[in-house]
């Protein structure tokens, strides 16, 4: 396992036994990591917790994942975090909409540990 630059990860997942099996896995990365069940308690949660990566569902109750990604864009004081979109569909849109919306990487669910790894890792050294 290569050295996780990651300190703080945000995981916004309205699916609660989702999220606690990702956070059970990426806390093996040795990053601490934080959870929020809907896509406004995750944008908050975000500005007072200033994670370094944020993994977000894109279908959410309250707002989606596009605009979650959106409203992180457009807060100033976020622009070091880094985005990546998790979805049950790998459809070529759904990648152009994940990126137009900010996210830098779309992994598809249930994604892989090392495919998780690899991206949170990938985007921590751009730090």
């Amino acid at each position: 396992m290569k050295t996780n630059k990651a300190k703080r990860v945000l995981i916004i997942e309205d699916d609660a036994q989702q999220a606690e099996a990702l956070q059970e896995v990426l806390q093996l990365t040795g990053s601490t990591i934080e959870v929020a069940l809907t896509g406004s308690a995750g944008v908050e949660k975000a500005r007072r917790l200033r994670p370094d990566v944020i993994v977000c569902d894109i279908r959410l109750p309250d707002i989606d994942g596009f605009e979650v990604a959106r409203r992180i864009r457009a807060d100033p004081e976020m622009r070091g975090v880094h985005l990546l979109a998790l979805s049950a569909y790998a459809f070529p849109e759904q990648n152009d909409q994940s990126s137009s919306a900010g996210f830098e990487a779309h992994l598809v669910k249930p994604p892989s540990f090392e495919d998780l790894e690899r991206s949170i890792i990938a985007m921590a050294e751009e730090r």
